[in-house]
């Protein structure tokens, strides 16, 4: 018999999440977000040590001063453009940001972050579970 108890361990359900945005950058809906290592959200940029957090929900210009203004973004998957490294091959591996909707794969340059895991790819573009 195990002495091991019985946990209930919170959950969070949804895809929303929301984060404070990086002073005097804009943010377009859809485009990819990533945190900065203070933890602001910014677009979708080549960088290493960058965290990608999902797709923008809406336009957001940021204020002044770091986190003067607040970023809603859902995970999910999303279709973004292929920077036009990344095949069918690539399938159920890691993908990395290019740009703020631009996702390559991970030979073409070592100092990109992490976007997600690539879904599809298509001739539109590259599905991306963020």
């Amino acid at each position: 018999m195990s002495s091991n108890p019985d946990r209930n361990t919170p959950e969070i359900e949804g895809t929303f999440f929301c984060f404070p945005v990086k002073a005097n950058v804009v943010i377009p809906t859809g485009v990819i977000v990533q945190l900065d290592d203070a933890g602001m959200a910014q677009p979708g940029t080549q960088g290493s040590g960058l965290i990608c957090v999902g797709r923008a929900e809406s336009r957001v210009e940021g204020g002044e001063t770091d986190g003067a203004s607040r970023i809603t973004v859902k995970r999910g998957v999303f279709r973004y453009e292929n920077a036009g490294d990344i095949t069918a091959a690539d399938i159920n591996g890691p993908c990395y940001v290019h740009g703020e909707a631009t996702v390559a794969n991970a030979n073409s340059n070592p100092d990109r972050s992490l976007c997600g895991v690539v879904m599809g790819v298509e001739p539109e573009g590259v599905w991306v579970r963020i």
